[in-house]
């Protein structure tokens, strides 16, 4: 055998194992890539009668695994992509790609758990992402944390009574009717939501009753709380509820008919540039200009909370 052939033999072999090796990574990656769960959106459904489902995301383009064993492949954006369901029952539904926003305009109401949103995503607003959503009643503790570049959440889980009737052939509500959204918050929801400016009607409706203590305390670019916790059952405000929210332009509507209340509402405490302990409360921000931003909107955010101590106190152009 002579050299020249020991040599090429030699070559080929070498070239054998680069490309296995090339072969074994991509595959590698490409396993680490499916099992991500980076830019997956997962939820559940319940349905009471077979029709079709509209999912709650827009801008979306990638894989949806609907539940029933089929899937739909989206490569140009799409909203509120659309799968007929055959049979009622409890579906996963998930998505894997990127999204624009969480919308529940137009979607079918019966998500009863959000299992898991992506960081990786690209999601930007939370605008309506589960409003009328009734049948979801609790979150998954850190279920936004990876929502680090959404900037408004705006009637995220607001509930109208209002519905709008649901089209023919489109799957109806789960059978019970009795739940109107969240009844908890969980602690630290928004702390790793720090580019937010909006938490209008966010709660809006809801049958919530207590308020986490820092629920805002990482939200310090917030302005706007119009209609936040309106029409809830919440029974007391924590009083350092808004302490980091020094923008805030907007509080007009903010506790609206929670006639439940009690307690004082929210006021900071902070020392002052003569080292003097000042209370501020929200109706009086105006007065404190070094550390907070004159609000412009207030009108009805004390409407009907009669059971606050300092009721009387509050300024008739609050309330």
């Amino acid at each position: 055998m002579n050299k020249y052939y020991d040599e090429t033999k030699c070559i080929h072999w070498r070239i054998s194992v680069f490309l296995l090796y090339c072969l074994t990574s991509i595959y590698a990656s490409a396993v680490t890539l499916s099992t991500s769960e980076d830019d997956k959106y997962v939820v559940q459904i319940e349905i009471s009668t077979a029709g079709t489902y509209r999912h709650n995301i827009n801008g979306f383009v990638g894989n949806i695994d609907w539940g029933d064993g089929a899937s739909s492949q989206y490569m140009q954006s799409v909203n509120h992509p659309e799968h007929i369901y055959e049979s009622p029952g409890k579906y996963v539904i998930t998505a894997k790609g990127k999204a624009r926003q969480l919308d529940s305009n137009f979607a079918s109401k019966v998500i009863t758990d959000v299992v898991h949103i992506g960081k990786d995503m690209g999601i930007e607003r939370m605008d309506y992402a589960f409003m009328n959503q009734r049948n979801l009643t609790t979150l998954r503790k850190g279920i936004f944390d990876g929502l680090k570049d959404v900037r408004s959440f705006y009637f995220v889980f607001g509930i109208l009574d209002n519905e709008e009737v649901p089209v023919p052939g489109e799957v109806l509500y789960t059978d019970n009717t009795e739940n109107q959204g969240l009844t908890t918050i969980p602690e630290q929801l928004f702390d790793h939501c720090q580019k937010v400016t909006d938490f209008g009607c966010a709660f809006f409706g809801c049958k919530i009753k207590t308020i986490p203590n820092r629920l805002f305390a990482n939200n310090t670019q917030a302005k706007n709380f119009g209609a936040t916790f309106s029409n809830t059952n919440i029974e007391s405000i924590p009083s350092g509820l808004f302490d980091n929210n020094q923008l805030v332009e907007n509080f007009s509507y903010t506790f609206f008919d929670c006639r439940n209340l009690k307690g004082p509402s929210p006021f900071a405490i902070y020392v002052n540039h003569t080292g003097k302990c000042v209370q501020v409360f929200m109706y009086n921000r105006d007065k404190h200009a070094r550390y907070y931003r004159k609000p412009i909107m207030y009108k009805n955010c004390f409407t009907n909370c009669f059971g606050l101590e300092d009721y009387t106190n509050i300024p008739e152009t609050w309330k």
